[in-house]
């Protein structure tokens, strides 16, 4: 991989994940990349579920408790939030990005209880 990054022919997206100099990159489908175990919760589930009009300000993502997140919670434009690990696979499943490609996210019943939940998190 790195003969391609070095002759252009690919970028180095995160460690593992690779996209083509002219592809158009679809930013929640990197995110899963960049770790397995990213789930899309609250506001981002909720836009992906066609449940709001609001574009996203910010990609949100719930990870198990313990998880090691620093990358994802360094990155600026990701909310990470933490849960028990069992009830972190509660609610699972899949989904696809607008871009058709595969990702995992909260069901609507589960991210209208999160969003419940975190509701003085919310600003109006």
């Amino acid at each position: 991989m790195s003969n391609f990054v070095k002759e252009g022919k690919l970028v180095r997206i995160a460690h593992g994940v690779y996209s083509s100099q002219d592809a158009f990159n679809d930013e929640i489908y990197i995110i899963q990349a960049r770790s397995s175990r990213v789930v899309f919760s609250h506001e981002t589930a909720l836009f992906l579920h066609g449940l709001t009009d609001r574009d996203p300000t910010e990609w949100v993502v719930t990870l198990p408790s313990g998880y090691n997140a620093t990358s994802l919670k360094k990155t600026v434009y990701i909310k990470v939030y933490f849960i028990k690990k069992e009830l972190y696979e509660l609610g699972i499943e899949e989904s696809k990005t607008v871009y058709e490609r595969r990702i995992i996210i909260y069901n609507k019943e589960r991210t209208i209880s999160d969003i419940v939940r975190s509701r003085n998190n919310f600003y109006v």
